[in-house]
């Protein structure tokens, strides 16, 4: 099969056995020495080795260290699940689609977000299965959140976060200093 021949494959579908083509990229070896992919993609055998392209490409690459903005949309025991709404930096960029990222509980800076909150994160990693964020460091972390009795939104008084509609006070957030500004326009 030449490159120009694509085959699409799903994870754990046989592309060969070890005796014929080696595993690249998005390939492995089983125990019996069948070589099968990890992903769902095409399958591309060049120079004896098969790889699997990845079917779906992020929109752009997020390179480790890139600041991002994103919204806390899901929580689980381990980690949260963010969708990255932006580039943050000198110039910002909007994104056109989200992009799917997680952010993993077991730092204690990335404990302090909750679902609905707009969050100023850190790429740690990306590759073409996800992308890692993290809220530890200097001016990340939550820059809007709102009341979780009343839905107001919350104001920044020193690191803590107060709801002036019924007065709840909330100190379990991670507060950004650029709390209250919006990275696409100035402020919230």
């Amino acid at each position: 099969m030449s490159k120009d021949q694509k085959r699409l494959v799903i994870p754990g579908e046989p592309l060969g056995v070890i005796e014929e083509v080696l595993p690249g990229e998005g390939a492995y070896v089983d125990a019996e020495g069948k070589v099968r992919s990890t992903r769902l993609g095409y399958s591309i055998v060049e120079g004896g080795k098969v790889s699997v392209e990845p079917l779906r490409r992020p929109l752009l690459p997020l390179k480790p260290g890139t600041e991002v903005v994103g919204v806390v949309w899901g929580t689980e025991r381990a980690l949260h699940h963010v969708k990255i709404i932006g580039i943050a930096g000198k110039r910002p960029i909007r994104l056109q689609e989200p992009i799917s990222g997680i952010m993993l509980k077991s730092h204690p800076a990335n404990q302090g977000a909750r679902p609905g909150d707009l969050i100023l994160a850190r790429v740690m990693r990306s590759d073409s299965e996800q992308v890692v964020l993290t809220m530890a460091g200097p001016s990340l972390g939550v820059i809007l959140a709102r009341c979780p009795k009343c839905g107001a939104p919350l104001k920044r008084v020193g690191y803590t976060l107060v709801c002036e509609d019924c007065g709840r006070v909330v100190l379990d957030r991670r507060v950004s200093d650029l709390y209250g500004k919006n990275p696409f326009r100035g402020t919230v």
